[in-house]
């Protein structure tokens, strides 16, 4: 008698026929506190749910949540750990105690029948999200998702259908960061590279390629326009690359945007490392920044604003320094470095990713 062992692979499946599904998880915290974890789910149809009797839990029920309440159509529900302050300015729906780990989590969705909606199991690592930038781990697919069935190649990816938030703090209770990745409907095949270069030996050294149009995690972390000394010779922009690999910024564009403007192009090999930082100087970039005022613009090579921040009246000395929820002066420059802020100015600014502008 013959016996045929057949191997089922998982296939990662999300669809607009879950009611609700788990939509962005801040399981960093933020720079203020690493307790202030939250989650966040999206109603993707056309009618409210009501969440009596759902549960939200970790397989080692490290969390269990017992929901209630109303997810209304086409909206989000918001749940943060302990206190209202894990998502600053934004109403939690819900309270929960309990702690997401950094290295691994399996996070169920039950309904009030006992059947799972949906689930993120990260039991072998969160593929997304940084905890050095406190960015967050979010769905793919803009607001919430869409028909999206992973071919069996991609069976394996623990990541499919998941990206690290453009922005730091991530986007509770709004439409998640924007990317350029096409839908993939099921049963289609996908022509677009999500992940690193399938190479061969001979062309390990490139490795590290990345479609410029899928690597969009960049951002403007810090700038100084008013230094000590002569501006010409010592003002900078800092880049910071929240990836966990190189990117290519060839084509890529930095440019300012009141008075004598100047676009910088990035020339060819111009990369910038895993989770580190570019500096790039005036007399490099020709991009002179007002003092009474001005804004930077970070574009990519299809000319979408990936980045942007404006400032109203440089402060001598003083860069202006990305936090985790804002922007803020701070008279310790750090190029090349980690943001240190010992300014406790607030400044408004006008930041955006393309998906906001």
């Amino acid at each position: 008698m013959l016996c045929v062992a057949t191997l089922f692979l998982p296939v990662f499946v999300f669809s607009q026929e879950k009611p609700i599904v788990i939509n962005e998880i801040c399981w960093m915290g933020s720079a203020n506190s690493a307790n202030d974890e939250w989650v966040e789910l999206f109603n993707p149809g056309q009618t409210a749910i009501n969440l009596e009797g759902w549960i939200l839990k970790t397989a080692d029920d490290g969390i269990k949540i017992n929901l209630k309440g109303e997810i209304p159509a086409k909206g989000f529900f918001l749940l943060e750990r302990t206190d209202d302050n894990s998502a600053p300015d934004v109403k939690a729906d819900l309270i929960y105690s309990g702690a997401l780990s950094n290295n691994d989590e399996n996070v169920i969705l039950i309904d009030n029948s006992g059947n799972v909606i949906d689930q993120a199991n990260f039991s072998a690592g969160w593929p997304n999200g940084n905890n050095k930038t406190k960015q967050t781990m979010e769905r793919i697919v803009n607001g919430g998702p869409s028909p999206v069935s992973w071919p069996a190649s991609n069976a394996s990816r623990s990541d499919a259908g998941w990206q690290t938030s453009q922005i730091p703090g991530g986007t509770p209770k709004s439409a998640n960061s924007s990317n350029n990745q096409e839908q993939i409907t099921n049963n289609e095949t996908s022509t677009i590279d999500l992940v690193r270069t399938t190479t061969t030996q001979s062309d390990a050294n490139q490795s590290d390629r990345y479609s410029l149009h899928q690597a969009e995690n960049v951002f403007i972390n810090e700038i100084m326009p008013s230094p000590e000394g002569d501006d010409a010779e010592n003002e900078w922009l800092e880049l910071y690359n929240a990836n966990n690999f190189a990117v290519d910024l060839a084509g890529w564009k930095i440019k300012d945007k009141i008075g004598a403007t100047k676009t910088y192009i990035f020339p060819e090999n111009t990369k910038i490392s895993a989770n580190r930082f570019l500096v790039l100087t005036r007399p490099q970039s020709k991009i002179s920044l007002n003092n009474t005022g001005d804004g930077v613009e970070l574009l990519n090579p299809s000319g979408q604003i990936i980045d942007s921040v404006d400032f109203e009246k440089a402060k001598q000395g003083q860069s202006l320094s990305r936090t985790a929820s804002t922007w803020q002066w701070t008279a310790t420059p750090t190029p090349e470095k980690e943001n240190i802020i010992t300014s406790t100015a607030n400044l408004k600014t006008n930041t955006s990713t393309s998906s906001n502008a």
